[in-house]
């Protein structure tokens, strides 16, 4: 009989730790199953995190190469617009040059033939006078032949 209880006793106490082996069994696997139930939601949370995070950083990179983009057309329209102002400054230069050159040649050339110049001249206003006065010459003598016709018609009108 003592044989029997302590058999039932044993039995009982390994019935007892095997229930207790279950229930830690069983908290085991509802902790491990809530573990990475917990650890998908964290991960799911760290992409949601990482995702907002990655569409942040291409807002702000589309927003400063904008941004980038405007200031360097600025910049260029204002190397432009000076390279314009310079090119205007050396081109202006350049002719003032070109055409003070040629003036002064000109000018050189103008006094090497001066005298041939004045005779040119001379015989030009000459030529001019002379021939204002034989238009002069020849306007009066259409005008007294005008004056004598317009008279010989009246005085033969009047004469008959």
């Amino acid at each position: 009989q003592r044989r029997r209880r302590r058999n039932a006793a044993k039995r009982s106490q390994d019935e007892k730790d095997r229930r207790v082996q279950c229930a830690l069994n069983v908290q085991r696997y509802y902790r491990g199953w809530k573990g990475r139930e917990r650890h998908q939601q964290l991960l799911g949370l760290k992409r949601r995190t990482d995702q907002e995070k990655f569409a942040a950083i291409r807002l702000q990179t589309v927003y400063r190469r904008e941004a980038a983009t405007k200031k360097v057309n600025v910049m260029r329209a204002e190397r432009s617009l000076q390279m314009a102002v310079a090119s205007t400054k050396i081109r202006k230069a350049w002719l003032r040059h070109i055409t003070r050159k040629r003036y002064l040649a000109l000018r050189a050339e103008f006094r090497m033939h001066e005298a041939s110049v004045v005779v040119i001249q001379r015989h030009a206003r000459g030529y001019l006078v002379r021939n204002r006065l034989w238009r002069n010459a020849i306007n009066s003598e259409e005008r007294q032949w005008a004056a004598v016709e317009i008279q010989r018609v009246w005085r033969g009108f009047f004469g008959r």
